[in-house]
């Protein structure tokens, strides 16, 4: 233990035990309980009587003492508090203290399911509704996904803008039905803001499968590639 005790603590170290290290050993230096080196023994082969000072109870500190207050009086510091919990939010933690706020897992996506559309949805691609879900207007939300042979996965979210006042409302879809006009990509050319049509991939090139969704061309890194794709239907900012 001897060089751990100097790669750890930089010093020299006895040839004791580990315990001596933590004070729970009984190596030469002491009893175990971070006693000193021992006494000689007194005339006569007997050790000296040694005597141990009366201990103090000692009162932990656990805030600061207010001017004008009196003398071991223990005033908590605010930034010392507990917490406030909130009504409501006393939510049970796991026993590692972790607290998952994720909603419960549902099944699966079914590769052969989905919800029929008229008119259809791009080449590969299927609707799935997501019970439980809504969008701004209150209707149902739900995702387009293209399944592939593939491990990898690419989740793309529409955009959309936020919803925090009837300006910003006007260009914030309300709807998987509702797009924006134009191309969505400048003020300008958007200047209708949100107006009926579906959100899918494509929509904003005239409903012509390019770029990352495309499957058929060869400098898309995504084309084999199982996608997700989320309509913009809320108002959060993303």
């Amino acid at each position: 233990m001897g060089a751990g005790c100097a790669a750890l603590l930089a010093l020299g170290c006895s040839a004791a035990g580990s315990g001596d290290l933590f004070g729970n050993g009984s190596g030469t230096g002491g009893s175990g309980s971070n006693a000193g080196p021992a006494e000689p023994a007194g005339l006569g082969g007997t050790a000296p009587v040694t005597s141990t000072p009366p201990s103090t109870p000692s009162t932990p500190s656990t805030g600061v003492t207010a001017p004008g207050s009196v003398p071991g009086e223990v005033v908590t510091s605010p930034e010392m508090s507990a917490p406030e919990v909130l009504p409501g939010r006393d939510l049970p933690l796991k026993p590692d203290g972790f607290l998952d706020l994720a909603p419960a897992r549902g099944e699966p996506f079914d590769r052969a399911g989905g919800t029929a559309l008229n008119p259809p949805p791009p080449p590969g691609w299927t609707w799935h509704s997501v019970p439980g879900t809504s969008c701004r207007d209150g209707s149902e939300a739900g995702l387009f996904i293209r399944f592939a042979e593939s491990k990898r996965l690419l989740i793309y979210f529409e955009g959309g803008g936020a919803c925090t006042t009837p300006g910003f409302c006007n260009f914030n879809p309300q709807s998987v039905n509702h797009v924006l006009s134009g191309t969505g990509e400048t003020v300008l050319g958007s200047a209708l803001g949100a107006v009926p049509g579906r959100q899918q991939p494509g929509v904003y090139q005239n409903n012509e499968i390019t770029g990352i969704f495309s499957a058929d061309r060869l400098e898309n890194p995504f084309r084999d590639w199982n996608i997700v794709y989320i309509p913009k239907c809320t108002s959060p900012v993303q």
